[in-house]
């Protein structure tokens, strides 16, 4: 498992924050963020300017969403961050895939979810910004938005491999999907088979994995075989892969 510095989580890996129904949600790319304490709550607080789109949702819903990525998705999330939802599916442009909680509205992609209830907003006073800070809000931009959300949802999503298949589980340690790639001779697996909890269809699970195991193979310089009927199907969906092919 990747090592996390908790004091970069927000400014290197970057997040999602979104806001909405399944109807009518947007989320947008934020470096701003912090997790702590405060009236006897789980609190995590986030920071928006009103000129962004996913600050109208994040005005009038009452829970938010924050999610993190693997390092796979930060082309994704850079185009999150320039794209705007007023007239742009900003999912479906990044490749990502809505996935429908409950509470509120994350993506199958991310590896953590953080659910939070509104319950503080308060927007930043130009005065009280310090000299640094100030270079920001030039040219007529507005400071931005501190909006507190009480956590009240954590769900983690990891990835484990014992060399033969790699697996996914969730927060409790149960498995929720599975591939395996055993080894068929030196620096080539074979994909033989797709496995997903069939509770999480529709969720982008399988080709999450997939594109995980695909990422892995390259940066170990071996390739891949395909006799799994799904694996077959994302490869020929996924061109920038073929590379991660066995000739």
């Amino acid at each position: 498992m990747r090592q996390i510095d908790p004091f970069a989580r927000f400014d290197k890996d970057w997040a999602l924050v979104t806001a909405g129904t399944p109807e009518h949600f947007n989320g947008m790319t934020i470096s701003w963020g912090s997790l702590g304490t405060i009236w006897e709550k789980s609190i995590l607080t986030v920071y928006v300017r009103p000129d962004r789109y996913t600050w109208k949702f994040l005005k009038e819903n009452g829970v938010f969403t924050v999610s993190f990525y693997p390092e796979e998705y930060r082309g994704a999330l850079l185009k999150m961050g320039t794209l705007s939802g007023r007239d742009t599916d900003k999912p479906a442009a990044c490749g990502l895939t809505p996935r429908f909680l409950e509470e509120g509205v994350t993506f199958a992609e991310a590896e953590e979810t953080f659910v939070c209830r509104k319950i503080y907003m308060a927007q930043m006073k130009y005065e009280d910004v310090p000299e640094a800070g100030k270079r920001i809000y030039q040219n007529g931009i507005e400071p931005h938005y501190i909006i507190m959300g009480e956590v009240i949802r954590h769900e983690a999503r990891v990835f484990r491999t014992d060399g033969q298949r790699t697996w996914l589980e969730d927060e409790d340690g149960r498995r929720i999907a599975l591939l395996d790639h055993p080894e068929v001779r030196p620096g080539v697996v074979r994909l033989t088979h797709t496995e997903v909890d069939p509770a999480l269809s529709g969720q982008g699970i399988a080709g999450k994995i997939t594109r995980r195991v695909a990422e892995q193979l390259r940066k170990d310089g071996r390739r891949a075989e395909l006799t799994c009927s799904y694996a077959v199907r994302w490869f020929a969906e996924h061109p920038e892969y073929q590379d991660v092919l066995a000739r």
